[in-house]
């Protein structure tokens, strides 16, 4: 709970910090509500726009019994096309057409894909989606931001670790045409912008680069980043783009808070078997070689144990 307590209190101290800065005591929010959906608006009629002839689009015409050359131009003609929410499954079989055939194009986008995105899971199985040239600029544009462009320069200066994952495979579909990078969005838009240092811009050596490049499952890169991260006493900000991933880590820390203070305190990492998928033989070399090894930290690991009881007590009194 005190960790929920933290989060909490540092994300409303961060949102009057901004809203104070840039927009005063009087924050005119139907204004900004208004803009807001004006460019949301303008947004999804310029991708229908530069979708119209794609497989996905024409056939949820056919389905939505609207004109092939009808423009949606207006919210109205979009939820007579869209008349109801849609899932996943909706569109798994243009993902899978794409995984399967090399020639396959304009199918969910313009022209051919140039990766594939997974999802992390969290809110349910894994997931691949295609990732086009015109779906870069905006994900690799809120990675740079976290990382780089805060206003004001709030991070700057601080110790501070990203969460994001630089890992990635590929894959090759069916016909043995096309290979395909997968990797998380914010890695796929990073790559391609080549300017993957820019997502590591905050890590300053607290955590080895190694772990965000080759550790893929997520649980797994968290428990080493957290073997890392709280050994450091000056650490101040964490930066995620996805705040899932952030209440993951977070709960995550919480659930094997004991099993991390025990390696702090022994200077050792997760063998295999404590691990969703062993490392392979040079990563578990690089984190346990001179570079990178951590030394056996038991008063850090006592401290942290102290903290973690003390604010414990603190909620059950109030409680």
């Amino acid at each position: 709970m005190w960790l929920w307590t933290w989060f909490l209190n540092t994300c409303l101290s961060i949102y009057r910090y901004f809203l104070i800065k840039y927009k005063g005591h009087k924050f005119d929010h139907e204004a900004k509500i208004s803009i807001e959906q004006k460019t949301n608006r303008q947004t999804l009629f310029n991708i229908l726009k530069q979708n119209h002839n794609t497989k996905f689009l024409i056939d949820q015409r056919k389905k939505s019994q609207i004109d092939q050359n009808e423009n949606i131009d207006s919210v109205e003609k979009f939820k007579k096309l869209f008349p109801k929410f849609t899932e996943y499954s909706d569109y798994k079989s243009y993902v899978d057409e794409i995984r399967n055939d090399g020639h396959t194009k304009d199918i969910l986008s313009v022209g051919f894909p140039i990766a594939l995105t997974n999802t992390s899971g969290t809110s349910g199985d894994p997931k691949n989606y295609p990732v086009y040239s015109l779906d870069i600029n905006e994900p690799y544009n809120i990675a740079y931001m976290m990382t780089k462009t805060v206003p004001s320069n709030l991070f700057n200066g601080c110790k501070c670790v990203s969460l994001n994952s630089l890992s990635y495979e590929t894959y090759t579909t069916k016909d043995k045409l096309k290979t395909y990078d997968v990797s998380a969005i914010t890695t796929i838009a990073a790559r391609e912008k080549q300017n993957v240092e820019t997502i590591l811009k905050f890590n300053q050596d607290i955590v080895p680069s190694i772990i965000f490049y080759e550790i893929k499952q997520q649980n797994d890169m968290f428990l080493f980043i957290l073997i890392w991260t709280l050994q450091c006493k000056d650490l101040e900000v964490l930066s995620s783009t996805f705040v899932m991933a952030l209440i993951h880590f977070l709960t995550f820390m919480e659930e094997k808070f004991d099993f991390i203070c025990k390696h702090i305190e022994l200077g050792t990492i997760p063998v295999d078997e404590s691990l969703s998928v062993p490392l392979s033989v040079d990563v578990r070399l690089a984190l346990q070689s001179a570079q990178y090894r951590l030394p056996p930290n038991p008063n850090r690991a006592e401290e942290l144990r102290k903290i973690v009881s003390e604010n414990v007590q603190v909620l059950d009194s109030l409680n």
